[in-house]
Order: C-alpha cells, then structure tokens, then sequence
C-alpha cells in the first residue's frame, strides 16, 4: 500500500492549478470571431469567409464570420478595438476604417491607424471603374465628357462616403480634372448594394474592388470602364489602367484585407496567426478562391504589413488635402 503523506498531497493541490493555467493559456482553445465592418457580399466579407474556411484547418479552430456594420466599417473596427486583447475576437481589417477615415477625418475617427495589434496582410485587389453593360460609355473619358455636359445629374453608388469605393469615385473624378461633386454620390450598407444599384440601373457609375465587380463582370451586366492597376481577373482583359488613362495618381488606389486584433495582443497569439497565414500563402484551394473572385492573394508579416499600413495612410492624407475631401 502506498502511503501519501500530507507533505506530498499537500504539494499535489499546489501544483495542480498551475497545471491547468498551463493547459488554459493554449491557444487557441475555442473558436475565434472574425469581425467584418461591412455587409455581407463585399470584399471584406469574401476574403473573411475565405479566411475562416481555409484557415481553420491551419489554425487547429473554427473562426466565425461576424459582421457588425455601420460608419464605413468604422463601427466594426471600433468594436475588434476594444475587445479584450486574448485572441478570441480579430479583426479583418480593411483600408476605408483602418486608415482612409484616420487619414481624412481624424477628430471623429474613435481610433488612430496604428492602434491595433497589427498580424498580417492577407491579400490585396485592383479597384475598377464600372457602368451598366448597355451604358454608352466605354472610357473614362466618354464618361467624363459626360459629366462635364450634365455637372450634378449622374450618380454613382458607394458603401459610404469615406469607405474605399466611394472615396475612389471622388478621386477618378479628381484626376480627371473634375470636382469631387460633380456627380451625386448614392451611399448603400455594402460592396453587394452598390453592385446591384449599377446593374439595376439606379445610378451610373461606381468604383468597385475586383472581388466585388467579378460577378457582373463575369455575367455581362456591368462592364469595367478603367481598373486602377493591371489584374489578372479575365472581365477587365483589354480595359484601360488608370496610368492608360492618364490618371497614375490612382495607381495607389488599392483594395485589401489584413489581420489585426485589439492593442496588446500577445505575441504567442500573433505568432499563431503569422503561421496559420503563412501556412495559407502555400494553401491552393485558398488561393483558388481568391482567383475566382478577382483577389490576389499577398500574404505579409507583421512589420511588413505595418509599413504597408502606414503608407496607406501617408497616401490618404496627401490625397485628402490635394483633393479637399474630409475634415482634416
């Protein structure tokens, strides 16, 4: 018979707890939320549930797509932003609320640029130019020779007004010698809104990321006008760039997703992510998903992603007081 003595037993209690923080501090060890400030639909969207589908498998969890919409993904953002910092809640983290809204209205904005923990780029898209199939303008400048003719009658659509396809409409009006208000902006809830409005007929124009305009492009019922750089999706094959157009300035306008968390995640938390988005770059049926709808995949590390990050925001400050959008 064994006899445990009340030393040893005693010492047994003691270390117990210390075993079971041990085994809680795995990560992760439940499912994680992925916040989405947009709509269904839109490309925040697709390259979350892209995410959430092909890096659970790598992750060793499932991840949740949770869409909180509101202030062109700015409530979202805010929300991810003070979350408690454990790695349970993330962040798909998009250009309009992480750096356009910080770079033109900062006193309104609850959050600076880099404010949160920054993990990883995950890929980036090309942003077109689009108008109905049987619009009758085929380039950029049939369609600003027809703004010119009729100041404030067209319109064109946007998720918001400082969300990335409504202020790229504000800069392709820009660029073209244009102002800002020469057309009349329609703001819908989402990417998936703003393509049906096109389509349907109810405003003229709109600037679209890649991953949202792929499906009427692919069905024929929208038609690319100019795409900001070249992109390998087929629906803008033979459509003028921007520098084509004579607008390089918009060569910088650039959809894409990154991964970011509240401020003061640990770094064992990064460092998961940073491999399960690693193990994503070599995964094909992730990068087979973001070719079907017109995305590049364009994963980066954290200090990477970070300079990205503030060169972004450095490019919507100049672009702002150059253009006069947002309050400064």
């Amino acid at each position: 018979m064994t006899i445990i003595t009340r030393r040893a037993a005693l010492a047994g209690l003691a270390a117990a707890p210390v075993a079971g923080r041990a085994h809680a501090q795995a990560y992760p060890s439940r499912p994680v939320t992925l916040v989405v400030g947009f709509g269904a639909g839109g490309a925040t969207d697709l390259g979350a549930r892209l995410l959430a589908t092909h890096g659970a498998r790598h992750l060793g969890q499932s991840i949740v797509v949770e869409n909180r919409v509101g202030g062109s993904g700015v409530v979202g953002t805010d929300f991810a932003r003070r979350a408690r910092p454990d790695g349970y809640t993330m962040l798909m983290s998009r250009g309009a609320p992480a750096v356009i809204s910080p770079a033109l209205e900062p006193r309104t904005t609850p959050y600076r640029w880099d404010e949160f923990s920054i993990v990883g780029l995950s890929d980036v898209n090309a942003l077109c130019v689009c108008v109905k199939a049987d619009a009758p303008w085929r380039t950029a400048a049939d369609l600003f020779a027809a703004i010119r003719a009729r100041p404030g009658h067209l319109n064109y659509s946007s998720s918001g007004p400082l969300s990335l396809i409504g202020l790229a409409s504000k800069m392709f009006l820009w660029a073209g010698g244009l102002p800002v208000d020469a057309a009349v902006e329609i703001p819908f809830r989402s990417g998936a809104e703003t393509l049906t409005a096109v389509i349907a007929g109810q405003v003229q124009f709109a600037s679209f990321n890649m991953s949202e305009a792929a499906p009427g492009l692919s069905a024929g019922t929208m038609r690319a006008i100019m795409v900001t750089v070249p992109d390998p999706f087929p629906g803008v094959a033979g459509v003028q760039t921007a520098a084509e157009a004579g607008m390089p300035v918009l060569e910088n306008l650039v959809g894409w997703n990154a991964l970011v968390g509240p401020p003061g995640l640990p770094d064992d938390v990064v460092a998961k992510w940073n491999t399960t988005l690693a193990a994503l770059k070599g995964d094909a049926e992730w990068n087979a998903g973001h070719a079907r709808i017109g995305n590049i995949p364009r994963v980066l590390g954290r200090d990477e992603t970070a300079a990205f990050m503030k060169a972004q925001y450095e490019l919507y400050v100049r672009l702002g007081r150059e253009a006069r959008i947002g309050g400064g």
